[in-house]
């Protein structure tokens, strides 16, 4: 329920943002909706000038839920940005021999 009543206090005061003249930004990343390459961002992910989530590896997991931060360019990742290692190495399947 607390969920609930904060996204409704949170569009209610988008609404009155817009009302007033002000540009609406749906998922609070100080990028206008209007110029929002990623309108629904995660609320809390740190993003670019275009309001894209950062993903510093490039392993398509934004920063804010990689727990792996320095992943290997072109490894296969699970949901949390953690490069498989089917033979558990250590080394990630990608970087294998």
């Amino acid at each position: 329920m607390f969920i609930f009543l904060m996204t409704s206090l949170l569009s209610t005061t988008n609404l009155v943002g817009a009302a007033r003249g002000v540009a609406i930004d749906k998922d609070y990343d100080k990028v206008p909706d209007c110029l929002d390459k990623e309108p629904n961002s995660l609320i809390g992910a740190p993003v670019d000038e275009d309001g894209v989530a950062l993903d510093d590896d490039k392993d398509g997991i934004p920063n804010l839920y990689d727990r792996e931060d320095r992943t290997p360019l072109n490894c296969k990742v699970d949901k949390f940005g953690v490069a498989a290692d089917g033979d558990r190495d250590g080394v990630p399947d990608c970087l294998d021999a």
